[in-house]
C-alpha cells in the first residue's frame, strides 16, 4: 500500500508540474484496502487528510534524508514508503552513515548537486518523525490532498496496480 500512496502522491503532484519521486511515512497508513475499495475503505487507510507538498531537495540532502531512516533505533528502521521509479539497498552495519547503499531513481544514480522534486505530505514536510533534513526543502509547493490523490489514482489505475512489487528496497 505504502508504494500506491506514493505513487498516487507523485501522479497527482505531476499533474501540476515537476516531480521525480514520492515518499510517505508508514504511520500515515493505517490499514490496508480491502479487495472492494470504497470511499470509507480509503479513508480508513488514510484518514488523517493531510496537504501534498512538492519541495526540492539535492541529492546530497535525499542521501542524508534516508540515512535518517536509522537514526533512532538502528535494529528497527523507520523505512519510508517509496514512488515505485525510486530504489536503494541497505546493510545492516553499526554506522547508519553507511547503510544507505545505491540510491536510484528511474534506474539512475542519485547525484549530489542535483535538486530533485520530493512530494511528502505536511507531517514530513514539517520534519515529522524525525526527518528534518525535509525542513530544508526549498520552493515548496502544496499540490492537493493525499486521500484526493488516493481516490483518483485508485480510479484511474486499478487495472494496473501491482500490490506485490518487489525489489526496490533491499
Amino acid at each position: 500500500l505504502g508504494t500506491v500512496v506514493a505513487n498516487a502522491q507523485l501522479a497527482l503532484a505531476r499533474s501540476q508540474g515537476p516531480a521525480d519521486l514520492a515518499l510517505t511515512n508508514r504511520g500515515s497508513l493505517r490499514t490496508d484496502l480491502p479487495a472492494e475499495v470504497t470511499h470509507g475503505a480509503v479513508y480508513a487507510a488514510q484518514p488523517f487528510g493531510n496537504y501534498l507538498v512538492v519541495l526540492g531537495l539535492s541529492g546530497a540532502e535525499l542521501t542524508e534524508l534516508l540515512a535518517q531512516q536509522w537514526r533512532k533505533d538502528p535494529a528497527h528502521p523507520t523505512l519510508l514508503q517509496t514512488s515505485s521509479n525510486f530504489a536503494y539497498r541497505w546493510r545492516v552495519s553499526t554506522d547508519p552513515a553507511e547503510r544507505l547503499v545505491e540510491p536510484r531513481l528511474d534506474g539512475k544514480p542519485i547525484e549530489a548537486g542535483r535538486i530533485y522534486r520530493v512530494v511528502v505530505n505536511v507531517f514530513l514536510a514539517e520534519g515529522g518523525d524525525g526527518f528534518s533534513v525535509l525542513q530544508k526543502g526549498r520552493d515548496a509547493q502544496i499540490v492537493g490532498k493525499d486521500l484526493d490523490a488516493l481516490e483518483h489514482y485508485l480510479r484511474e489505475h486499478s487495472a494496473e496496480i501491482d500490490f506485490h512489487s518487489r525489489g526496490r528496497i533491499a
